[in-house]
């Protein structure tokens, strides 16, 4: 194993991670109650090696400085935030209809472009373009 690499036993075997660009590909929205399920626990079950052990370690840890400080948000309750992040869908409807409120309060006013000659000149107007 190199040097900036990890390994995970999951229940189907051992993969191996790579450190390079872990942060940027994980930066996922965490649900609030796994927020506050690592917020309310001991840090030893970051480091659990068997799906016994660690729900033995979550079922008889106690609350870890560690943990709370890297899940500050696990002290509020799922009433207080989010319990599922927005969708893309939900976030769309919302802009639309702000955009749709926005435009019904304006009095809208037209304003009519007259392109005053052919050759494009700032100093010269064709009357029969711009009489009308």
């Amino acid at each position: 194993m190199k040097h900036d690499e990890f390994k995970i036993t999951h229940y189907a075997g051992d993969v191996t991670y790579s450190v390079a660009g872990f942060m940027d590909k994980n930066k996922d929205t965490l649900f609030q109650d796994l927020k506050r399920l690592m917020y309310n626990r001991n840090a030893t079950i970051v480091f659990a090696k068997r799906a016994e052990s660690f729900m033995t370690d979550l079922a008889n840890s106690s609350q870890s400085p560690l943990l709370q400080a890297i899940f500050p948000d696990g002290a509020k309750k799922v009433t207080e935030v989010n319990r599922r992040p927005p969708t893309a869908g939900f976030l769309f409807k919302n802009s639309m209809s702000g955009l749709v409120a926005q435009l019904a309060s304006k009095q809208p006013y037209y304003i009519r472009c007259i392109k005053p000659n052919e050759e494009k000149s700032s100093s010269m107007f064709d009357l029969e373009r711009v009489e009308h």
